[in-house]
């Protein structure tokens, strides 16, 4: 026959850690016992003093929680710390050169795999003939684009690469839309942005010449 009472939970059992599977099976069965013996009131009772237990416990866990949680506060820090360096800066520049670089090469091979086609043809917004102004065009957008792909004399080659695709984008077709160079006004905005930069850490510029 079980004993009559209540449940009784101090502070320090919900300082500890969570009740072990055998502990809470023991006070299960004791509201068995208490409700057999004392009706409802007492099962309401127990309970109540069950849901306190586990409530000082959760509060213990959450205490123990937040002290653990400092370190993890450092390491988001060290995290935001190490994606805010200057190596991502120096990778964005270098992607972005390797980018550029190539599809202006594609551009520049293109135009000599149909030189036959167009020198007669091509634009002469500067007044020297179609034929030197697409030499000139063919130079820049391959050996320029060389060279801002390994990374040598970049700001000049991206300097040269910049005039011309302001020649293309205002001064070659006078008249057409806007519409019909805004891709030359892109590459013109990113060879500006190289201009700035210079190749950064990922570059023969920075190897030979200590230019940043």
């Amino acid at each position: 026959m079980c004993m009559m009472g209540v449940v009784h939970v101090s502070w320090a059992d919900g300082c500890c850690c969570m009740p072990s599977v055998f502990f809470v099976l023991f006070r299960l069965s004791f509201l068995r016992c208490v409700v057999a013996e004392t009706g409802f009131s007492g099962l309401v009772n127990g309970l109540v003093q069950l849901l306190v237990m586990f409530l000082n416990s959760a509060v213990g866990r959450l205490a123990g929680r937040y002290i653990k949680t400092v370190p993890y506060m450092n390491a988001k820090t060290r995290i935001y710390k190490f994606l805010s360096t200057e190596r991502w800066t120096d990778s964005a520049v270098f992607f972005m050169r390797i980018f550029v670089g190539i599809m202006m090469l594609v551009h520049g091979i293109g135009k000599i795999n149909n030189y036959e086609m167009l020198f007669a043809t091509f634009p002469d917004p500067l007044g020297i003939g179609s034929a030197a102004s697409l030499v000139l065009i063919i130079g820049a957008e391959t050996v320029c684009s060389l060279l801002l792909i390994v990374g040598l004399f970049v700001r000049p080659a991206a300097l040269v690469l910049a005039m011309g695709m302001f020649v293309a984008s205002f001064l070659a077709v006078p008249g057409e839309p806007f519409a019909a160079h805004e891709l030359s006004f892109v590459y013109m905005g990113i060879y500006i942005m190289l201009v700035i930069s210079g190749g950064m850490r990922y570059s023969l510029d920075r190897v030979f010449f200590r230019i940043q």
